[in-house]
């Protein structure tokens, strides 16, 4: 049981890390501009006005394997006493939205977070974050309750 927990929770980490990385690079070389989407020019005075900070543009789209995505803005998450600003970005699919992902920038490139969308609520599904020299998940139920946490 130990071996899988252990194998799953390096999975875990291993798909929110590209999801991370995804987020970060963008997944498309071409940019294609859809009936009401923004120009570059425009999300460029979007951001500066909404984010002061050019890792996190809100209102940039991308397009994954996960479906379409696009960056919602900073939000600040605490994780065991400390506090990170980490980049959001919501996810759909076939126009329906389904998952979130937050992630830090550098020092804090190693905290993630994911939730699920249910009811149109966002539920936090799991979060990992450094803890020393180890990573650290939480999984949490629909409640919010943490249903299981461990490091490797």
């Amino acid at each position: 049981m130990n071996i899988n927990l252990k194998k799953f929770s390096v999975l875990i980490f291993i798909i929110m890390l590209i999801t991370g990385v995804v987020l970060i690079c963008g997944c498309s070389d071409k940019e294609e501009k859809k009936p009401g989407e923004s120009t570059q020019m425009e999300k460029e005075e979007e951001t500066s006005e909404q984010s002061t900070n050019n890792w996190c543009s809100v209102g940039e789209v991308y397009i994954s394997q996960q479906g379409t995505g696009k960056i919602t803005g900073i939000e600040k998450f605490t994780f065991d006493g400390t506090t990170v600003d980490m980049c959001c970005a919501e996810i759909s699919e076939d126009g329906q939205l389904k998952n979130k992902v937050c992630f830090g920038e550098n020092e804090d490139e190693n905290y993630i977070v994911l939730f699920d969308r249910k009811n149109d609520n966002w539920i936090k599904v799991t979060e990992t974050y450094p803890k020393g020299d180890q990573f650290c998940t939480r999984m949490f139920n629909e409640e919010g309750e943490i249903s299981m946490m461990f490091c490797d």
